[in-house]
């Protein structure tokens, strides 16, 4: 499927733990990382809960800080 989507056939998709490393190598402090979408987004009604740290939800958000 994701070959043949408009956008997405460019895409490269990178887990949690890859970003991370990259961040930590690029000279990035990271912060607070957050998760959420727990249910099949197809049939879900109202929003998933946020929640700290990764590995469990399908999306995940990292702040994070350059260092000098």
């Amino acid at each position: 499927m994701k070959e043949s989507h408009k956008f997405y056939k460019y895409a490269h998709f990178y887990s949690t733990s890859e970003v991370i490393e990259l961040l930590h190598k690029n000279g990035f402090i990271c912060g607070k990382i957050c998760q959420t979408i727990f249910s099949n987004p197809e049939i879900m009604t109202a929003p998933d809960p946020v929640r700290d740290s990764y590995g469990q939800g399908v999306f995940v958000v990292i702040s994070s800080k350059k260092t000098f």
